[in-house]
C-alpha cells in the first residue's frame, strides 16, 4: 500500500512560509533519493552475495555430476564465470541496470599492478559499483601448500584494500582444493604463521608474518608490514566428492 506524507507549515508572513515550505520539500525530496539509492545499492550487495554462493553451488555440482571436468585454475575461472553471467542476466529485472562479468581485471593498489579474477561490474542509473572474487585452485601436484597459503593470505588482503574503496561493494575469496592437508590444523612451519586450516579464524588486527626463508620470498613486497586484517575471517571448508575422490572448498566473504 502506498503512502503519502503531507507537510502543513503555518507561519506570520505568508512569503516567509512559502520560503519555509519550498525547504522543507526540497530537503524531503533529496532524502527519498537517499533512502532509494540506498536500498538499491544494497538489494544488489544482497542479490550479488546469493548469486555467488548459488554459482559455487551449481559449479560443484556440475563437477559432481561429470557436466564439468576440472582442470587447471584458469578452467575453474572460466567455467565459473560463465554461471554467474548466467545468472546475473535472468536475475536482472530493472530496465536502468545492467551486470557485465570481466576477467583478470588490473584494479592497481598502491602505484602496483593487481589483476583481479573475476570483476562483476554492476551499473545503476548513473552508478557503477564492482564487485571482486579472487579464486584459487590448489592440487596435490601444485607446489607446496607453503606458498599455497601464503598466495591465499596475499588475494584475501588485497581485497581488504580493494573493499576501503568506494565503488567496490564486496569482495569474496573462493579456495578449492584436493589436497587435505589444507584443511588439516597444521603442528609447525610456515602454515601455523599464516593459517588456512578448518574453522580457522583469521583475526582482526593482528599481524601474520612467516620466518621461512623461502616463505619470505614468497611474500615479497608483504614481507616488510606482513598482513594485518581489519576484519575477522572463518575459514569453513565444504567437503565433496567427485568418483570417490575428496575435494575441500571455502568462500570468505572479505
Amino acid at each position: 500500500m502506498r503512502k503519502e506524507i503531507f507537510f502543513t507549515i503555518e507561519v506570520n508572513s505568508s512569503n516567509g512560509g512559502k520560503m519555509y515550505k519550498e525547504s522543507i520539500t526540497n530537503i524531503f525530496k533529496e532524502r527519498v533519493i537517499e533512502v532509494k539509492e540506498f536500498k538499491a545499492e544494497n538489494d544488489a550487495n544482497s542479490k550479488v552475495e546469493s548469486i555467488i554462493y548459488e554459482a559455487m553451488n551449481i559449479y560443484v555440482s556440475r563437477l559432481m555430476t561429470g557436466y564439468f571436468e576440472l582442470g587447471l585454475e584458469a578452467t575453474f575461472q572460466l567455467h565459473f564465470s560463465r554461471i554467474l553471467e548466467d545468472l546475473l542476466l535472468v536475475n536482472t529485472v530493472q530496465e536502468n541496470e545492467r551486470y557485465q562479468v570481466l576477467l583478470e581485471k588490473n584494479l592497481p593498489l598502491d602505484d602496483n599492478k593487481n589483476y583481479v579474477d573475476i570483476v562483476i561490474k554492476h551499473k545503476i542509473d548513473n552508478q557503477e559499483y564492482l564487485y571482486l572474487i579472487e579464486l584459487k585452485y590448489k592440487k596435490i601436484t601444485d607446489s607446496a601448500t607453503d606458498l599455497g597459503n601464503i598466495m591465499s593470505y596475499i588475494d584475501m588482503f588485497n581485497l581488504e584494500c580493494h573493499k576501503k574503496t568506494n565503488t567496490v561493494k564486496g569482495c569474496y575469496f573462493i579456495f578449492l582444493t584436493d589436497l587435505q592437508t589444507y584443511v588439516n590444523e597444521p603442528k609447525k612451519g610456515t602454515r601455523t604463521e599464516v593459517p588456512m586450516h578448518d574453522n580457522y579464524t583469521i583475526k582482526k588486527d593482528k599481524t601474520y608474518n612467516v620466518q621461512n626463508e623461502s616463505a619470505k620470498k614468497a611474500m615479497g613486497r608483504f614481507l616488510q608490514n606482513g598482513f594485518t586484517f581489519s576484519s575477522n575471517h572463518k575459514i569453513e571448508y565444504t567437503h565433496f566428492k567427485i568418483d570417490e575422490k575428496d575435494y575441500w572448498y571455502f568462500i570468505e566473504k572479505i
